[in-house]
């Protein structure tokens, strides 16, 4: 899926990018978070991602651990390495077992906290928000 100009869907609303290679998953999540007060943009591809996110200057991402072409650690890392998007808050998300995914990794790439899926909206929706705040007060 293509990214939406981040300049032009601000609007003071934070901006989240999502990163997911399940579609239907990227649409769920983009009509919740937009019902919540937030603009969404969103990749089913983590190359494009990685080739955008400086340039897209989200507000936090949400991304998914295991995708084909580049994984959400991978990306993680690109994204907490890069002085452009460095403080960045990074949620992450998987399918398999979090615990055993994310052993001794979090800290290098970034990745502030994990979620299992199927995901929790509420839990999820709180997080994001306390990110926000945590990082500039535009918790919805």
């Amino acid at each position: 899926m293509d990214a939406h100009s981040a300049s032009q869907d601000r609007r003071g609303k934070p901006v989240v990018m999502i990163v997911d290679d399940d579609e239907e998953l990227l649409g769920e999540l983009g009509d919740v978070l937009a019902a919540e007060g937030f603009r969404t943009i969103i990749f089913s591809d983590s190359v494009a991602a990685s080739r955008s996110v400086a340039s897209v200057a989200p507000d936090l991402v949400l991304l998914d651990l295991r995708m084909p072409g580049k994984s959400g650690f991978e990306l993680a890392k690109e994204i907490a390495g890069d002085p452009a998007t460095h403080r960045v808050p990074i949620l992450a998300m998987s399918a398999f077992d979090v615990e055993t995914e994310a052993r001794g990794v979090a800290p290098p790439t970034g990745i502030r906290k994990y979620f299992a899926k199927p995901l929790l909206l509420d839990d999820l929706l709180r997080e994001i928000r306390s990110q926000l705040k945590k990082t500039d007060g535009r918790g919805t």
